[in-house]
C-alpha cells in the first residue's frame, strides 16, 4: 500500500510538474486564440503584470509568444511551433537547461526533431514563417542545446527560442507578447482585477482536460488498491484470530472459571492480535521505505515515456501519507478483530470442562 501511494502520487506530481513548467498552470490570452499560435499581440497596458507578480501564490509569471512555422527535413517539410520565452522563464529548469543562455537566432530543439532533421548542437536550420496574407519569412536559427521532456506532443513539434527573436519576426515592439503563462501554488481570484475583460484567463487543467482527467484516475486506482489490500489483510486477521480462539478454547474456559469475564478475555486476544499488526507494520514500513528510497535514487523501475510522459517510476515519499496510512490500517484492523472476538462470549466454561 505504501508503494502504491508513493508511486501513484509520484507519477501524478511529476506529470503535473512537467506541464506546469512547459505551459504554466494558467494563461492569459486573446479570446478565441489558438492554443499554440499568437497571431495578435496583447496590449501591455491592459494587463498589470507587475501587480500580478506580487501575488504570493504566483511564483512564476512569464510573457511568451507562440508562432507556427515549417522546417525542411530530409524528405519534405515538417510543421513546428516556436515558443519564444523570456530569459527568466523556468521552462527547462528540471532538465538542467537555462533559458537565460538563449540569444537572438538561437533555439533549443528536442531529440525527436534533432533526429528527424539530422542536426546537432551548433548547426543552423532554416525556418519558414507563413502568414495567410503575407509572403513567407525565412530565418536561420542556431541549435544551442537539445532537450527531451518525455511529453510527445511537445517534443514532436516545439522549438524554444528567445522572445526577442519572435518579436522581430512578427515586427512587434519590445514590450509585446502573445500570452502570459502563470505558475502558482494556489489560484487567487483577485487576478481578474488586473486583467482587462477583453482578455481571457484559462486554467491549463481545462485546456489539457483529457490529460488531467487521465491523471486523476490514479487517485481512484490508489484508493481501490488500498481498500482491496486492507480487506484481504482484514480477512486474514479474522481467520488467524478465530483459529487462535478455537485453539485456546480450553484456556478461555479455564480463565472464565477462575473469574475472568468476556471483556477481560477479549483484551488478551486484542493485545495478541494488535501485536501482530504492529509487528507487520514495522516490517512492512521498513521494507517499503527501503524499496522507495532505492527507486527514488537509482530509478530501477522504468516506464514507457510515450504512454506515461516519463521514463521511470517517480516517488513521492511523503511522511504525512505514511503516518495517515499506518493510522488507517491500525484502526481498520482493530475493527476487523472485533468480529472473531464475539465468539468468546459463546464459549461456556461448563461445556469446555465436559469436553475434556
Amino acid at each position: 500500500m505504501l508503494i502504491a501511494i508513493s508511486t501513484g502520487f509520484g507519477i501524478q506530481n511529476e506529470i503535473k510538474s512537467k506541464f506546469s513548467n512547459l505551459f504554466g498552470d494558467a494563461s492569459i490570452s486573446q479570446y478565441g486564440s489558438e492554443f499554440f499560435n499568437t497571431s495578435e499581440n496583447i496590449d501591455d497596458n491592459k494587463i498589470e503584470i507587475e501587480k500580478i507578480k506580487n501575488f504570493n501564490e504566483f511564483y512564476s509569471v512569464n510573457k511568451v509568444i507562440y508562432s507556427n512555422a515549417i522546417i525542411p527535413n530530409k524528405t519534405s517539410f515538417s510543421p513546428i511551433v516556436l515558443k519564444g520565452v523570456e530569459k527568466s522563464n523556468p521552462i527547462f529548469s528540471e532538465f538542467g537547461i537555462k533559458s537565460d543562455s538563449l540569444k537572438n537566432n538561437q533555439a533549443f530543439i528536442s531529440k525527436t526533431l534533432r533526429n528527424l532533421l539530422g542536426v546537432n548542437k551548433g548547426d543552423k536550420i532554416k525556418v519558414f514563417f507563413y502568414h495567410s496574407d503575407k509572403n513567407p519569412i525565412i530565418r536561420s536559427i542556431e541549435i544551442l542545446d537539445v532537450y527531451e521532456t518525455g511529453i510527445k506532443e511537445f517534443d514532436d513539434k516545439f522549438l524554444v527560442t528567445d522572445i526577442e527573436f519572435l518579436r522581430t519576426v512578427n515586427k512587434w515592439d519590445q514590450n509585446s507578447f502573445g500570452i502570459v503563462e502563470i505558475q502558482y501554488t494556489s489560484f487567487n481570484n483577485e487576478i481578474y482585477n488586473y486583467i482587462d475583460p477583453q482578455y481571457s484567463l484559462t486554467i491549463n487543467q481545462d485546456k489539457f482536460s483529457e490529460i488531467y482527467n487521465w491523471i486523476s484516475l490514479f487517485d481512484t486506482n490508489i484508493y481501490i488498491v488500498i481498500v482491496l489490500m486492507i480487506l484481504v489483510s482484514g480477512i486474514n486477521m479474522i481467520t488467524v484470530l478465530l483459529i487462535t480462539i478455537l485453539d485456546k478454547t480450553n484456556f478461555i474456559g479455564t480463565v472464565k472459571i477462575l473469574g475472568a469475564n468476556n471483556k477481560m478475555v477479549r483484551k488478551i486476544f486484542i493485545r495478541n492480535g494488535m501485536s501482530l499488526v504492529f509487528n507487520g507494520l514495522i516490517i512492512g514500513n521498513v521494507i517499503g521505505v527501503l524499496v522507495l528510497i532505492l527507486q527514488k535514487n537509482y530509478k530501477i523501475v522504468s516506464l514507457d515515456a510515450s504512454t506515461y510522459y516519463i521514463n521511470y517510476v517517480p516517488i513521492d515519499l511523503n511522511i504525512s501519507y505514511i503516518l495517515l496510512l499506518n493510522i488507517f490500517i491500525i484502526f481498520s484492523c482493530f475493527i476487523f478483530l472485533q468480529i472473531p472476538l464475539r465468539y468468546i462470549s459463546k464459549i461456556k466454561p461448563n461445556r469446555t470442562l465436559r469436553m475434556n
